[in-house]
């Protein structure tokens, strides 16, 4: 509805503006009427045989010529003409480039998982600690073992990599061809285009942090979130510190361990894996706790990813589980538990094309799962 109204609105700015520029433009050819008029007729004054009438009709003709003239030489630079100048609003864009959908999915009370398939990523033994969806339909994922990151196709078949200098343990997307991760020990946030090869861009040197782990892009703030143990840090592309959560407004810690975060763009919630403290917490842009999530199924809480209809799920890297939450921080049920046999989930993507959860983990195998809404 919104979206209709704003259609009628611009028809009727581009039909008001259009008039005016109309009324303008007609007003400019009675002008340009008028002096042809004047000007005809002058000429014809030229045929008179009597040579006092003529010399006068003669200083009427100059003069009007340069009313002419000086009428064309206005309109040749702008003075009198008008145009229709439109430049398009792109603050209803920049809002709807930060909702996954249109549809709100109120139905979904819980997912089912089915697996489809565990494929094998490395020749040899590698963890695969972090992974995110693209939409051309390929998958990046960080390889913490052989300080890569991966693109996959389809098929979850290694097409390419790029090797980062470092061990990688998330990797978050932040434009349509471009991912981000941080390179523990370093100091470095990297960039990697995403074109027909992976290519390194641009580094963003912020200096040694406190443990870091997991980044997430916020397209609202346009920074890129990282965790940094006991606090979640905001920096810009050019490598400024924007804000840190650290503590609540009566200075209690907010953290024991940041692990991993992921932003819910519906709710602007962001939700935050603290690994240490054994749960999960809700929090607003501005660092207030909206609501904190502990479970015993749930041990050393990490990999995080909202799913539609705002359900979250977190796995435990060490009860080897995968729990899924609802937005107002209640348990809904165990989505993989024992009988997956997974080996320390460290990475949670969801593909939103087919409705496929995505699940790193230490045992060189990236699994996959169908989700269906019950």
């Amino acid at each position: 509805m919104k979206i209709e109204e704003l259609v009628e609105t611009s028809k009727q700015q581009v039909s008001l503006k259009y008039g005016e520029v109309k009324k303008h433009i007609q007003s400019d050819l009675d002008a340009l009427n008028t002096i042809l008029t004047t000007t005809t007729t002058d000429f014809r004054k030229l045929s008179e045989k009597n040579e006092s009438q003529l010399f006068v009709n003669l200083k009427a003709s100059k003069v009007s010529i340069r009313d002419c003239e000086t009428f064309l030489s206005e309109l040749s630079t702008g003075k009198v003409n008008e145009k229709l100048g439109l430049m398009a609003n792109n603050n209803l864009k920049d809002k709807l480039n930060d909702i996954e959908s249109l549809v709100v999915d109120i139905g979904v009370k819980e997912y089912k998982a089915t697996l489809s398939g565990k494929y094998k990523i490395d020749p040899e033994n590698c963890e695969v600690t972090g992974i995110c969806a693209m939409d051309d339909g390929s998958f990046v994922i960080a390889d913490y073992t052989h300080s890569k990151l991966k693109r996959l196709n389809e098929k979850f078949t290694v097409t390419d990599s790029v090797t980062v200098g470092g061990n990688p343990y998330s990797v978050c997307r932040i434009g349509q061809n471009e991912v981000a991760t941080y390179i523990c020990g370093n100091g470095h946030i990297q960039l990697i285009s995403l074109g027909k090869t992976m290519q390194l861009a641009l580094t963003i040197n912020i200096g040694k942090c406190n443990d870091p782990v997991g980044v997430c892009y916020d397209t609202t703030l346009d920074g890129i979130m990282l965790c940094e143990s006991n606090k979640i840090s905001v920096y810009s592309k050019s490598g400024n510190l924007i804000k840190t959560l650290e503590k609540n407004k009566n200075g209690d810690q907010l953290f024991t361990k940041a692990t991993q975060v992921a932003m819910n763009t519906n709710t602007k919630i962001m939700v935050v894996s603290n690994g240490d403290g054994n749960n999960v917490k809700a929090l607003t842009r501005d660092g207030e706790i909206v609501w904190t999530f502990s479970d015993p199924a749930l041990q050393r809480p990490w990999g995080v990813c909202i799913l539609p209809g705002d359900i979250i799920l977190v796995s435990g890297l060490s009860s080897n589980t995968v729990l899924q939450v609802n937005k107002k921080g209640k348990m809904i049920s165990e989505l993989l538990g024992g009988s997956e046999q997974l080996n320390q989930p460290f990475a949670l993507a969801f593909d939103k094309m087919s409705s496929r959860l995505l699940v790193g983990c230490s045992s060189n195998e990236l699994c996959v799962y169908t989700l269906t809404k019950t």
